[in-house]
């Protein structure tokens, strides 16, 4: 796997970190930023089911920042995408909520970790797109104080 490491900094450069993590597991910081944030997208590479291949996956990183932006992961727009992403992409979104793909071939690896950090970002917008805004608390009170005041004036 040492190998992988070497043909990951090569084949990337230097725009994504790659950090060797427990069990062979690459974690891969890359460029791209969850919507409306400052926060990577991090993809990790784990050895194949019997260790055959790659899994290029964001550990449902996606599906949970969404959640935790007041996103629907399970929206009828979000299955739609899913549908089409399985169709022509190499990357699926799976019932643990997981964006993942899987390869036998090393040189796909870099090109499958972008598409899954832009899965990522997609699924994000997507799951994010239909929240109605939320009043601002702070605002609302604000505008409730000059309100009565200008109330009391009068």
């Amino acid at each position: 796997m040492a190998t992988v490491t070497t043909n990951f900094q090569h084949a990337i450069g230097s725009l994504f970190e790659v950090h060797s993590d427990e069990g062979n597991v690459h974690r891969v910081v890359t460029p791209l930023e969850y919507p409306g944030s400052n926060d990577q997208i991090v993809v990790r590479v784990r050895p194949g089911p019997n260790g055959v291949g790659y899994t290029i996956d964001e550990n449902g990183e996606a599906a949970f920042y969404a959640s935790l932006n007041g996103g629907d992961v399970d929206s009828e727009a979000v299955g739609r995408w899913a549908t089409e992403l399985a169709q022509f992409s190499p990357v699926r979104l799976n019932e643990q909520e997981v964006l993942s793909a899987f390869t036998k071939n090393e040189k796909l690896i870099g090109p499958y970790i972008f598409r899954v950090a832009e899965a990522a970002q997609q699924l994000v917008l997507l799951a994010t797109a239909c929240i109605a805004p939320q009043e601002n608390k702070f605002l609302l009170e604000t505008k409730q104080a000059v309100q009565y005041t200008l109330a009391d004036i009068e």
